[in-house]
């Protein structure tokens, strides 16, 4: 199960009135945009995006009188604000939230670019093998000290 983002007009995508999005007017921003087009699988209206992406094919596809998505990456969530200003709509998440760019700079990583990564077996290192390690010496000049 995945979570998916809603190009809406209705006030919550969920609910069964409210202006709708035509399926005329999803083809034809398939149909006018060029990183757009229509896949042949998974119904009439099921459309891949070509712009970049962590996914090989990330898809966005009409249906309900919506059009949806699941687990969008940050460049697909910007395409469906572009998108969803060209359909005076907004795009909603599952869970009622409205998605603008500023909460797109919010989800972005903010760590400096430059700093490294540290492995997870180095922490794992640092916080229980080495005090491990120095218990043993500890106890062992105890041990020496005792005899």
């Amino acid at each position: 199960m995945g979570y998916e983002l809603h190009i809406t007009r209705k006030s919550d995508w969920w609910d069964d009135e409210g202006p709708d999005i035509t399926s005329d007017e999803w083809l034809r921003v398939v149909d006018e945009d060029p990183e757009l087009r229509l896949a042949g699988y998974n119904g009439a209206y099921f459309a891949i995006w070509s712009g970049p992406s962590e996914y090989a094919e990330p898809w966005l596809d009409w249906s309900r009188r919506q059009i949806d998505t699941k687990n969008p990456d940050p460049p697909l969530i910007r395409k469906m604000l572009q998108i969803a200003s060209r359909l005076g709509a907004k795009v909603q998440g599952d869970d009622g939230e409205v998605y603008d760019e500023a909460m797109l700079l919010e989800q972005t990583d903010t760590r400096p670019k430059n700093r490294r990564a540290v492995p997870s077996w180095r922490g794992f290192a640092t916080l229980v093998l080495l005090p491990l390690l120095i218990g043993c010496i500890l106890l062992g000049i105890v041990l020496l000290m005792t005899k």
